[in-house]
């Protein structure tokens, strides 16, 4: 998500009041559906003793896309961090599914995370689709974005791969299967589903929490680069 929080309007009238003036914004799933949603900044927020000023936040609205699922019975989660909370501020993260650890530091990686692990470095690259790594499938070269917030690795039919956007919102969920995306010299066993991305969805898919079991995040904002951390 790109706004720094996604908050329930209860929680936010019970911590905030009402002094929010708020604006309407549009935002689409990958799945083509559009919903409308509220849009305001929080002055100040404090997480771990950390201060952030002006954070962008959305009141929350449950949509998403479901695969195979009913999204009745699998709601999401009421309140959401995004990544603009991070990118705008200097500092690193340290995400850790594996060990359920979210860090947040001021200084540069050696302050926040002290291991031997192999890391991976690469440029930080964000845009309106989300943070960006390039990996190999099948010898090709993939434009893929992180999504923590997705259980599965959606990747693009591998006709469209690397062609040029088609503008349909046909879906095709009828295969998952597990399949190794590689990323420098290092290889991640991760569960994949085909999806007919919008045609405004420029990447080549994106990789959901399956892979995040094997590998932590770092995302250095001080020095513009991202590490991959293979556990």
């Amino acid at each position: 998500m790109k706004t720094a929080f996604s908050l329930e309007e209860t929680l936010v009238n019970e911590l905030y009041g009402d002094q929010f003036q708020y604006e309407n914004i549009i935002q689409s799933d990958l799945g083509g559906n559009i919903n409308t949603i509220q849009k305001s900044v929080l002055p100040t927020v404090a997480l771990n003793g950390k201060l952030f000023k002006n954070s962008s936040f959305t009141l929350y609205k449950p949509w998403g896309l479901w695969i195979n699922a009913d999204a009745q019975e699998h709601p999401m989660p009421n309140n959401t961090l995004g990544r603009d909370l991070f990118l705008k501020n200097k500092g690193t993260l340290y995400y850790s599914r594996n060990k359920k650890l979210l860090r947040w530091c001021d200084g540069g990686f050696n302050n926040i995370q002290d291991t031997t692990s192999q890391i991976i470095w690469m440029p930080l690259i964000e845009d309106q689709d989300g943070i960006h790594i390039t990996a190999f499938y099948k010898d090709r070269p993939l434009n893929l974005v992180f999504d923590s917030a997705a259980t599965v690795t959606l990747l693009k039919p591998l006709d469209r791969l690397n062609a040029e956007p088609q503008d349909t919102h046909t879906q095709d969920h009828s295969s998952s299967y597990l399949d190794t995306l590689k990323i420098d010299h290092a290889s991640i066993h991760t569960l994949m589903y085909q999806h007919e991305f919008p045609s405004d969805f420029q990447a080549d898919g994106l990789i959901g929490d399956s892979f995040f079991q094997d590998v932590d995040l770092i995302i250095d904002t001080i020095n513009q680069k991202i590490g991959l951390v293979f556990l």
